[in-house]
């Protein structure tokens, strides 16, 4: 079967890395992908690839990783075993209003703060109680192309000591700087921008976060936070995993550069992709504040029909445009910018724009 795309810019699942399919022939080979995920080999398994996360990250002391089935799972189990009654969302696009929404569903006193796509954050202009036990922010926000600086987290960190911090980094985390110490727990998932197959999600939380766990003492559900932990504890997990994912991501560690200088290298293709695009009349940023920009989720909005036309062309050409999503999902198209895809085919992409 031929190749479906010669260029593939979806905002995830998302192109894989070309060594993939070489470690996973590896990990068939071995053996690997057939273990019980309670045996010692997988234990190994499970600590060498959460040595190098962290190695990779710059994770400091103090925090822990747990393998779960997506970002999304997340959710849950934040509202469920992490807060007693209420949290503080901000967000200014559809993941962030879906996280809200299901929090709100286990917890109906959550808060939310809607701001726009062209606000930037300023921490300490904002009120939010103390009996607001958490903040939960959306670092990029797929569905418009908007991000919230690591700067701007290390403001809120100042601003607010005494609350707790939960981070929805999954289309950024692994692409882009981000200090993880900023905030008190961040997840996300490993089909963006560690540009691996979908079907593993990461949790990062702290030594506070499970003191606050433990004294909720919410234990009732499968994929309760306390059983998570417990299961991570031991290098294992609450589930049987996806253990291809898991050893996948050890391998594509092993290979890759520390995030801060592949977070540099995707930052200045992000700023290369916006300029060039700035010579286009037909379509714009969904923000139009650049300082909102998005280093790895590019968004787009125009008019319908252009936009229907574009994606259309697109395929006829081999190339795969992300289409748009909720509010903007009939007049938008987004451009994935995650460290797996080569320049090659970016310079596909501005071809095909040009001849278009």
């Amino acid at each position: 079967m031929e190749a479906l795309f010669k260029a593939n810019f979806y905002p995830g699942p998302s192109r894989l890395y070309d060594e993939v399919a070489g470690f996973a022939a590896d990990g068939f080979a071995k053996g690997l992908l057939s273990l019980n995920h309670r045996s010692s080999i997988f234990q190994e398994l499970h600590r060498l690839t959460t040595e190098k996360l962290f190695s990779f990250l710059n994770v400091p002391e103090g925090y822990h990783l747990a393998f779960v089935s997506s970002a999304t799972e997340c959710w849950e189990i934040i509202a469920q075993s992490l807060i007693e009654k209420r949290s503080f969302h901000l967000y200014n696009g559809d993941f962030g209003q879906k996280w809200f929404q299901f929090s709100q569903n286990l917890k109906p006193e959550v808060e939310a703060y809607p701001f726009s796509v062209d606000t930037l954050l300023k921490p300490e202009l904002l009120d939010i109680a103390l009996d607001n036990e958490w903040i939960c922010l959306t670092q990029n926000e797929t569905s418009n192309g908007t991000q919230v600086h690591d700067e701007v987290l290390g403001a809120f960190r100042k601003a607010f000591i005494d609350q707790f911090i939960a981070i929805d980094a999954t289309s950024s985390l692994g692409g882009i700087q981000l200090h993880i110490a900023h905030a008190d727990l961040w997840f996300a998932s490993v089909q963006k921008c560690f540009g691996l197959p979908s079907g593993l999600g990461l949790l990062i939380y702290s030594d506070a976060v499970i003191q606050k766990a433990e004294e909720i003492g919410e234990n009732k559900h499968y994929n309760s936070f306390l059983r998570v932990h417990e299961n991570a504890v031991h290098n294992q997990t609450h589930y049987t995993p996806n253990i291809l994912d898991i050893y996948l991501l050890y391998r594509i560690l092993e290979i890759l550069p520390n995030v801060d200088e592949l977070g540099q290298k995707n930052h200045t293709r992000a700023q290369h992709l916006y300029q060039y695009f700035q010579g286009y009349s037909e379509f714009q940023p969904i923000t139009q504040n650049n300082y909102c920009y998005s280093d790895t989720v590019l968004a787009f909005t125009g008019e319908e029909f252009f936009i229907e036309e574009l994606h259309q062309n697109a395929i006829k050409h081999g190339i795969l445009l992300g289409k748009g999503y909720g509010n903007w999902k009939n007049n938008s198209f987004r451009i994935a910018n995650f460290p797996a895809i080569p320049n090659t085919e970016i310079d596909e992409l501005v071809n095909f724009f040009d001849k278009f």
